[in-house]
């Protein structure tokens, strides 16, 4: 059996979507995604929209968690790495929006689905 196995995508869907087409391509039986969809990128939200759709496991990262809000606020606030995960892009409108929190409940169900 043939495994793809990808992480720390980080909001980049372009890149993400040429991944797993390279990994259809190769005809892996299995998508893995060892974490980190959300964080840096602007397309956060697309690229776990597209997971669910595309992606066979996903396991959940350092900024996922941020996302969904199980990280510790004072290791988010002391970390600048986080900084774009409590507030995630949106593509279409091109400027940061909040995490509402049934998108948060959305990831957070997603990984415990995954």
């Amino acid at each position: 059996m043939k495994y793809a196995i990808m992480s720390d995508i980080h909001g980049n869907l372009g890149a993400f979507k040429r991944a797993v087409a390279d990994a259809k391509k190769r005809k892996c039986h299995k998508i893995i995604c060892l974490g980190d969809l959300t964080g840096y990128g602007k397309q956060s939200k697309e690229c776990v929209e597209y997971a669910t759709r595309n992606v066979d496991m996903c396991l959940m990262g350092n900024h996922d968690s941020a996302c969904c809000e199980l990280e510790d606020p004072d290791v988010v606030a002391e970390n600048r790495n986080f900084d774009v995960d409590v507030v995630l892009y949106s593509a279409a409108e091109g400027e940061r929006t909040v995490l509402s929190w049934d998108y948060a409940e959305y990831l957070r169900e997603f990984w415990r689905e995954s």
